[in-house]
């Protein structure tokens, strides 16, 4: 089980995120977000997050995470310039993609930044279903996508709300697709391990539920977090990397 922890706004707060056991610290790069970093400080976050994991006793522990901790930068309908730019700045490892970018957007990354994974974020409801799988099916069509974040449908919002997603919704979308999905929305340490039990989602991605306020992670509600997923899932901390793992690590 794949986690992500997103939204780290201080250096203190990335080793955190390293040393908690997630898999993943995520950056925000939308400047309206109470959560966005500056290029600048984000290379400097992600140096310190990559540091922090690979002297962390986790590192190297066989539960098949790629080793170092995966970052990921989060984009709201930025331009394919701005992207690359700070991918290449900031030595992003994914992209996730939070706004109404289009399929050629998507391409286009795919052309100038090979190595680096896309995870495109959807956000989902009932009411949005038909118009959701015609997106799905377009990235499956081009391999546009390596895994899909799916998050509730807010009007207004393009996420961190702390709004769960509907379970149906959910479910819907993983009959439909091979892509990796990733769970957001609303989840917390004590919600967690009932959300993959149900669901069984390929990750799970949180950033208000391990804050004190927002950009600001407490270190104990990430490892209680930490523990819940593992609590969950503890046959397969001794398999192979799961799905969103493997291509994270081949994207390397």
């Amino acid at each position: 089980m794949w986690i992500k922890f997103c939204g780290a706004t201080r250096i203190a707060d990335a080793v955190a995120v390293a040393r908690s056991g997630a898999d993943a610290l995520g950056l925000n790069f939308f400047p309206a977000s109470k959560r966005f970093v500056t290029i600048e400080t984000a290379r400097e976050l992600a140096a310190a997050a990559k540091q922090a994991s690979f002297e962390s006793p986790l590192n190297g522990d066989n539960t098949g995470r790629p080793a170092g901790c995966t970052i990921v930068g989060v984009f709201v309908n930025a331009s394919v310039t701005d992207i690359v730019q700070t991918a290449n700045t900031v030595q992003l490892d994914a992209i996730q993609l939070h706004g109404d970018e289009p399929l050629e957007l998507l391409l286009e990354l795919r052309r100038r930044l090979p190595g680096i994974a896309l995870i495109r974020a959807l956000r989902a409801s009932a009411e949005r279903l038909p118009e959701l799988m015609e997106t799905i099916q377009q990235l499956q069509q081009h391999s546009a996508a390596d895994a899909l974040l799916l998050d509730a449908w807010v009007p207004g919002s393009w996420g961190g709300t702390g709004t769960r997603i509907e379970n149906s919704v959910f479910s819907a979308v993983q009959q439909q697709t091979t892509l990796p999905l990733i769970l957001a929305g609303g989840l917390d340490a004590d919600n967690v391990a009932l959300a993959i039990q149900s669901l069984d989602p390929a990750g799970v991605d949180t950033a208000g539920g391990i804050e004190t306020a927002p950009g600001l992670k407490d270190p104990a509600k990430m490892l209680r977090f930490v523990q819940a997923r593992s609590e969950e899932h503890t046959s397969e901390l001794q398999s192979p990397c799961n799905l969103v793992c493997r291509l994270l690590l081949e994207k390397k």
